[in-house]
């Protein structure tokens, strides 16, 4: 930035910036001795400033690796960690919500929270296609983008329009080199001289270092952006401003001689008038159109843009309310305080007036002015040195008597603070939570005992008694009523540790509790809260039945319409899963009607709930259960239940919940917040015949669609009402079914008989045909045609059977088609698709594992199949070897679900005082102890990322132990754990070479850090600098930038030095005192010349003539020139010239020294 014009004045703003400016400038107290970051290194400051400012930190043997290259997920958790410093908060769903598409809820929690910071808040965006690249290196480039786009994010600035603006000489030699998208940022990190004017080079495509982006970052930090904000862009411009709506003031900083010269406009505003103001004649006034409030306006002179300012709103708003009337600073450190307009506008001006404790304290009174944002809110920051406690005033600016009061209490440390005790935000109803108060004392930071503080609820405060909430703080019912009837609050005292705590309690509820300055006196209790009260807000807290820990789904078979009577009915099927989306098992549900529960009479019903028998007739059931009954989930975490009415146009709604507040689970009461569903309604009307339906019965005469082994399963084609029940007089006089074969074996089509009459393979069919035959002699239908069928063995099997036919209506043909039904058949030693049960044993060779009873099934090893495995708790568990150790550590019970091309197995409980299931695999356990041991020495290595040159003999023995197991043995050893070991080998070898360049770089800095300071060179030295200048040359291009740049420029400036001193040396021939008169012959084109000098110097004496040159086509004229006096003179008429050129020749006649001397006319 040599040569800037305007050369921009650095401050400091935000209190992370006041830290890290406090700790360049001060001797770091508290900055991490990092043993790798030497006095010399150019870095050292802005590492242990951002190391202090508790931005960056170092690895756990105390170095800082300053040469490592930083990664892209390294520069996400260092702007992280910046703009928590900035006081930004991690979102709260950065967990459940990774923001990049490679990055997983089991990623590292630090990288989640990071990452999520920096993609909500546009500071670091990914990659095109979405996704991180964690482990990518982060170029300096992009790096520059980041670090622009960062603090433009934070400052409300626009750095690259702002350095656009600028006038100034550009350090950087290859921005052409970097893609057009960085070269903005990288002019802006030119201009402030966040790069190095020593080193010119950017080297855009380079990599960046730990050191160098800690010496980018802290140089940003140092930016004042207040000042650009203000839009100082131009020379001779002091300042940009906006005074109200219509009028914009520019202030020069010299006097403003002829306003009639100054041409102003404003880019989108018309500008109806400048004159000078008369109380200050170096500003200039400008009387605009209305501005549009919050908008970004440029101010050009003459066609050149001089400065922004930001619209002012014309609206003066009539009310204003500060939004936080009681906040706590830490002194050092800013506090954020905002006031709202009332009025959703950007651009209105807010005054903020600070009145502070200046008695024998270094506070002082301040006076800010803000703009409101979109939402009419003001918003500034502001510091104190000294504990006290100050009165901020807010006003609109154009409304000075419309005010708001706040107050800060200032402290070494927090004054008064709230924590949780008991974790968690969400409580059982009636549970306790409780908080921990800590009290301090401003000025000393010590505990405060025997404080009396009050407790209460911000939601029962100032409110109407039909507003308070259901909770209470150690048991007391706490308000302050708006009526002014009731002021009740808990006190508390702290103890000599100037703690104390408090419990509250309440149902179906959410509360937030505040600790405020209680001021007893002797004779009365003070339990008043107000805004202005020195305060502490604890967490939220809401009491409620734990409805997270289910969810229920209902689902009603059929249409809406059901036939009345007990006989009929609609049938419904629950579903119940856990918070891990896992079946639950064995769990009672409670079903009522939501028209019974609603408290709304004109709603009620007259349905009952069915009891169905296992010979499939049903009946009411009585009592209370006709209106309320509890079911419980299979092993598919399903129940069913049957409802009814006898009543025509009678309707109903089922609902279902968990009672998760009693022990029993069936206490049946339904209260806010225990997890439940609404089913779909069911309406009532008389049996009608509705069409045809194929079921499917077991041999108990039992509808089922599940059969075991090798059971008969009976497909029956009926006439059925709107329950899906059969109608009476009916029945089938011929059916045709078509078998599908949609399971892996054989299944058989039975004759009437029992005898096989046709086997159906996988994915074949088969279509056959019962009809009845009508006997006159008994005037009926005779002759079965229902369908039977079962697999040929105990296997799994299934089928899907389409039907069409003709049904009898009393004497009347009914035709049906395409009536559709299934049927599964488990074979009793087969694992189902969803199978919870013991794992006895398993066989790492097959990646097989068995349950008790049953067929072994696999765990890994299937192509095109997807395994996912987790612990107890729903704990994602990486590999299927993983998986395998889990389950050998004791007794175990898994979940295996099979949906689709995805297997999953969940442990559902494990015993570890029980031995846990076996190895059934052919291989030796001496083969498996060698694999085994050879793993652990992989497994032992840190993760790739955080390998050092210290773990280079783990990394060669992991290896050796691998290389020495036999074929069989390496076989035991997991794909991942072989490409572990090499990518950790890659690695080491990037270090290695690293290292290497390192200590090449290394020596040659030393050569030139031993050099003497500059001041102190003689040309003793020059062999010493030449010396460290060719060791610097060797250097590979690579090696070159791990040198420090301040180096580069020691270097630079000693063999500037060696030049200074060398041509300080007296010379070997040189012209003195050389003069040329030359005054006018009479002649024109001719002068006469008077010429004398002096030849000097070491070698003096082997000039012997002087010759003077005219005019470069003239020849030479010789001087008089006496050896002995050194001495040369020359007088006579010669053609007219401005210059001579002066010559001394050898005795060879060789010209051995030359000076060009001005010709003085008289």
């Amino acid at each position: 930035m040599a040569n800037q014009p305007t050369k921009y004045r650095k401050f400091v703003v935000g209190a992370a910036s006041a830290a890290l400016v406090a700790s360049a400038v001060a001797p770091v107290a508290f900055a991490a001795e990092f043993t790798d970051v030497k006095d010399n290194n150019s870095h050292k400051a802005a590492i242990d400033a951002l190391s202090d400012a508790g931005v960056i930190s170092g690895y756990p043997d105390g170095t800082f690796q300053p040469n490592k290259t930083l990664t892209r997920s390294d520069v996400v958790k260092l702007m992280g960690k910046w703009l928590i410093a900035e006081g930004y908060d991690v979102p709260t769903d950065y967990k459940t919500k990774p923001r990049f598409s490679d990055l997983k809820t089991t990623s590292n929690d630090e990288l989640l929270k990071m990452s999520a910071l920096v993609y909500d808040n546009g500071v670091f965006v990914g990659k095109p296609d979405g996704s991180l690249d964690a482990n990518g290196d982060i170029t300096r480039e992009n790096m520059a983008i980041v670090l622009v786009r960062a603090f433009d994010r934070v400052y409300d600035v626009d750095l690259v329009s702002y350095v656009n603006a600028q006038e100034f000489d550009k350090d950087v030699t290859d921005l052409g080199k970097a893609k057009a998208e960085a070269r903005p940022a990288i002019d802006v990190l030119d201009f402030f001289d966040i790069t190095n004017p020593a080193a010119p080079e950017f080297n855009p495509k380079n990599t960046t270092t730990r050191a160098q982006f800690a010496s980018f970052l802290y140089k940003t930090t140092l930016v004042d952006f207040d000042e650009i904000g203000g839009g100082i862009v131009a020379p001779g411009v002091a300042s940009v401003k906006g005074i109200n709506a219509t009028t914009v003031e520019v202030t020069m900083k010299d006097k403003v001689e002829n306003i009639n010269s100054l041409n102003f406009t404003i880019d989108g505003l018309t500008v109806a008038n400048a004159a000078v103001k008369q109380t200050d004649d170096k500003t200039v006034v400008l009387t605009t159109a209305t501005q549009k409030g919050g908008e970004k306006y440029t101010v050009k002179l003459n066609d050149k843009a001089i400065g922004t300012f930001t619209g002012i709103e014309a609206t003066v708003p009539t009310s204003i309310k500060i939004t936080n009337q009681s906040v706590q600073g830490k002194t050092g450190q800013q506090v954020i305080l905002s006031a709202d307009t009332g009025v959703k506008k950007a651009g209105i001006p807010v005054t903020f007036n600070v009145k502070a404790n200046t008695t024998g304290t270094t506070n002082k009174d301040q006076v800010f002015e803000a703009m409101t944002n979109e939402d009419g809110i003001a918003t500034f920051s502001y510091t104190q040195y000294s504990a006290g406690q100050d009165q901020v005033t807010a006003y609109p600016t154009g409304a000075p008597t419309v005010r708001s009061i706040g107050y800060v209490f200032w402290g070494v440390d927090t004054i008064l603070a709230v924590e949780d005790v008991t974790a968690g935000s969400t409580i059982g109803n009636g549970a306790n939570k409780t908080y921990k108060v800590v009290s301090k004392d401003a000025t000393t930071g010590k505990p405060v005992a025997n404080q009396t503080l009050n407790v209460s609820f911000k939601e029962n405060i100032e409110v109407t008694p039909d507003q308070l909430k259901d909770a209470t703080v150690n048991g007391v019912d706490v308000a302050q009523l708006s009526n002014g009837t009731v002021t009740r609050a808990a006190q508390i005292t702290t103890d000599s540790k100037g703690e104390a705590t408090f419990t509250v309690s309440g149902k179906n509820t959410s509360v937030t509790p505040v600790v405020f300055a209680a001021y007893n006196t002797a004779t009365t209790k003070d339990y008043t809260y107000d805004a202005s009260d020195l305060q502490a807000t604890a967490s939220k807290v809401t009491f409620s039945a734990n409805q997270a820990e289910y969810t229920l789904e209902m689902v009603r078979e059929n249409g809406e319409v059901a036939a009345t009577e007990g006989t009929n009915g609609r049938k419904y099927t629950l579903t119940v899963k856990n918070k891990d989306g896992n079946i639950a098992v064995n769990e009672i549900v409670n079903v009522a009607f939501n028209e019974d529960l609603d408290r709304v009479i004109s709603t009620n019903t007259e349905a009952k709930f069915i009891e169905v028998n296992n010979d499939n007739t049903q009946q009411y059931f009585t009592g209370d259960k006709a209106k309320k009954i509890s079911v419980k989930t299979d092993s598919k975490g399903q129940a069913t239940f049957v409802i009814g009415s006898d009543k025509v146009n009678d309707y109903a709604t089922p609902i279902a919940w968990i009672d998760v507040n009693t022990p029993n689970a069936v206490e049946g009461n339904f209260d806010q917040g225990e997890p439940n569903v609404i089913g779909q309604i069911s309406y009532f009307q008389a049996a009608y015949l509705d069409g045809a339906a194929l079921k499917v019965y077991n041999t108990a005469g039992k509808e089922t669609k599940e059969f075991k082994g090798s059971e008969t399963a009976t497909f029956k084609a009926e006439l059925v009402n709107q329950s899906n029940k059969k109608v009476q007089n009916t029945s089938i006089k011929k059916a045709s079914y078509t078998v599908f074969n949609t399971g892996a074996n054989d299944v058989k089509v039975l004759a009437a008989n029992g005898v096989d009459e046709q086997v159906i393979s996988p994915n074949r069919s088969y279509t056959v045909t019962y009809e009845k035959t009508w006997n006159e002699a008994t005037k009926a239908w005779v002759g079965n045609t229902d369908l039977n069928l079962k697999p040929t063995m105990d296997k799994n099997a299934s089928v899907r059977v389409v039907a069409t036919g003709v049904a009898l209506d009393g004497d009347k043909d009914y035709a049906f088609t395409a009536k559709e039904a299934t049927a599964s058949f488990t074979a009793t030693s087969a694992v189902s698709d969803l199978y919870t049960g013991e794992v006895v044993s398993f066989n790492s060779d097959k990646k097989e594992l068995t349950f008790s009873g049953k067929d072994a099934v696999k765990y890994a090893g299937e192509k095109d199949v997807t395994y996912e495995y987790k612990g107890l708790g729903n704990t994602p568990i990486a590999t299927a070897d993983d998986f395998i150790k889990e389950l050998k550590k004791g007794k175990v019970t898994i979940t295996r679900e099979v949906k689709g091309s995805t297997t999953s197995f969940y442990i559902i409980e494990q015993d570890t005082t029980k031995a846990g299931p076996a190895d059934t695999s052919a291989t030796s356990v001496a083969d498996k102890a060698a694999a085994d041991a050879a793993i652990a020495k992989v497994d032992a290595l840190p993760a790739v990322g955080s390998l050092t040159l210290a773990d280079k003999a783990n990394v060669e023995a992991a290896r050796a132990a691998f290389e020495a197991l036999n074929a069989t043995q390496k076989g035991l050893v997991s794909a991942d754990t072989q490409e572990t070991l090499e990518k950790a080998e890659a690695k080491m070898a990037e270090l290695v070479a690293a290292s290497e360049d390192i200590k090449k770089a290394q020596a040659a800095e030393d050569k030139i850090t031993a050099l003497p300071a500059v001041a102190d060179l003689t040309l003793a030295n020059k062999d010493a600098v030449k010396e460290a200048r060719t060791a610097y040359d060797a250097l590979t291009p690579a090696q070159q930038k791990l040198v420090a740049p301040a180096t580069v420029a020691a270097l630079l400036a000693a063999e500037k030095k060696i030049a200074e001193l060398e041509a300080a040396l007296p010379a070997d021939y040189e012209f003195t005192n050389v003069t040329v008169d030359a005054k006018s012959a009479g002649v024109e084109g001719l002068s006469i010349f008077t010429i004398d000098g002096t030849v000097a110097g070491t070698k003096a004496a082997d000039v012997k003539s002087v010759s003077l040159s005219f005019n470069p086509e003239v020849p030479a004229q010789t001087a008089t020139y006496d050896a002995a006096t050194k001495k040369f003179t020359y007088n006579d008429t010669f053609i007219t010239t401005d210059k001579v050129t002066v010559q001394g020749m050898n005795e060879a006649g060789k010209v051995i020294v030359t000076k060009v001397v001005d010709v003085v006319a008289k």
